[in-house]
C-alpha cells in the first residue's frame, strides 16, 4: 500500500494524534515514516528585533524542534516502526509548500497530519496549514481531527 508516509508535526496535541495514527498505519502496512518539523521563526520576530535576538529565538525554536523530533522517533521505535526525522526551516515559503515539496522529495505516498496546530488569532491570520496541504499535495492526505467522535471539542 504505502511504502513511506510523511508526518509533519508541531507541538500541538492534534499533531501528536496524527503521529500516533501514522505509527498505527505504518505498523499495519510495513511503511516507514518521514517525520518532519518545519521551523518558521519569522512571524514571531518583529522587524525591529536585532540579529542577536533573532538568533536566540531561532536557536530556542531549533532546540525545541530537535526534542520534539527525538520524542517522535522514540515513539515510532517503541512501536517497531522505521522512522527518519527531518528538520526544515522556512524563510519566505509557506509551511504547506515545504510539506508538498518534501512529499515528492522523500517519495512519500501519503501525508498524515493533524487538522490544526495553531489556535485562535494565529490560525485566523496565518490560515490553515492542513487545509493548504490538502489542496496542493501531490499525494493523498489523511487529516486527523483534534478529537474522537463522542469526545468534547477542545477549547
Amino acid at each position: 500500500m504505502y511504502e513511506r508516509i510523511l508526518v509533519p508535526i508541531d507541538e500541538s496535541e492534534t499533531a501528536h494524534r496524527g503521529l500516533l495514527e501514522s505509527i498505527s498505519m505504518a505498523r499495519a502496512t510495513g511503511a516507514s515514516l518521514e517525520i518532519v518539523h518545519v521551523i518558521d521563526p519569522y512571524p514571531l520576530a518583529p522587524d525591529w528585533v536585532g540579529p542577536e535576538d533573532f538568533k536566540a529565538l531561532r536557536d530556542k525554536l531549533e532546540g525545541k524542534a530537535k526534542k520534539l523530533l527525538a520524542d517522535a522517533a522514540h515513539e515510532a521505535e517503541r512501536a517497531g516502526v522505521r522512522a527518519r526525522v527531518r528538520l526544515r526551516e522556512v524563510s519566505v515559503e509557506r509551511i504547506a509548500d515545504v510539506i508538498r515539496s518534501l512529499a515528492t522529495e522523500y517519495a512519500c505516498g501519503l501525508v498524515v497530519m493533524g487538522t490544526h496546530g495553531r489556535h485562535g488569532l494565529d490560525r485566523f491570520f496565518l490560515g490553515s496549514t492542513a487545509e493548504a496541504v490538502l489542496r496542493i499535495s501531490p499525494v493523498p492526505v489523511l487529516l486527523v481531527p483534534s478529537h474522537r467522535a463522542g469526545e468534547p471539542l477542545p477549547a
